[in-house]
């Protein structure tokens, strides 16, 4: 079980886009607390999913209970009777991945990070900006993002911004900044305007 801090102050700690540049990841620190994030796409039809869970009761289950993994053959209309449903359970949810009508797939390192896969780069900005407001994370220009690069969220006394790096190859514990992004500092409100008709 990886350790974990007592206190968060960011909801998402770093993004990596992928080389396909319709997917992306995101590190939100132990991702099981931040499945709430979820309900934001709620309105979007699920095609399938792929979870497995176990009964965890707390306090009131005996120390030699030990409940299995299981694999939850429910089915869900979208994410809000999903969420609404695990919210009334006693579940730890050990591994998940959500494929929905629209061809959009949310899968996860388990613990470390959510992967979002949408199906073209405009449905991917207009992701990024609907969670990067969740986040309060300013993005003026979403397509200056470089594809197969990772960007850390970083922060000071006007909020939050990204830091664009990669890992040196002969030295892979050391992070090379590449650049100080000025436009991802700006307080600016963010005028991208996707195609995609976001409810929330």
């Amino acid at each position: 079980m990886i350790s974990e801090i007592f206190h968060q102050y960011r909801l998402i700690e770093g993004l990596k886009i992928h080389e396909n540049e319709c997917s992306f990841e995101l590190d939100m620190g132990n991702n099981r607390h931040h499945l709430w994030v979820l309900q934001h796409l709620g309105f979007l039809d699920l095609a399938h999913h792929e979870i497995h869970y176990q009964i965890n009761r707390g306090f009131r289950q005996r120390k030699q209970t030990v409940y299995p993994v299981r694999r939850m053959r429910k089915h869900f209309k979208n994410t809000f009777e999903l969420l609404h449903y695990l919210n009334n359970k006693r579940y730890d949810i050990h591994r998940f991945k959500l494929q929905f009508t629209n061809g959009w797939i949310i899968d996860e390192w388990p613990y470390v990070a959510l992967i979002f896969h949408t199906n073209n780069l405009t449905e991917r900005n207009a992701l990024l900006s609907q969670l990067f407001h969740i986040a309060c994370i300013p993005i003026l220009e979403i397509d200056n993002l470089e594809n197969g690069y990772s960007y850390y969220v970083n922060s000071n006394e006007n909020g939050l911004y990204l830091e664009k790096y990669e890992f040196d190859v002969e030295q892979p514990a050391k992070i090379i900044y590449m650049e100080d992004y000025g436009p991802f500092c700006s307080t600016e409100p963010i005028n991208f305007e996707p195609d995609i008709d976001f409810p929330f």
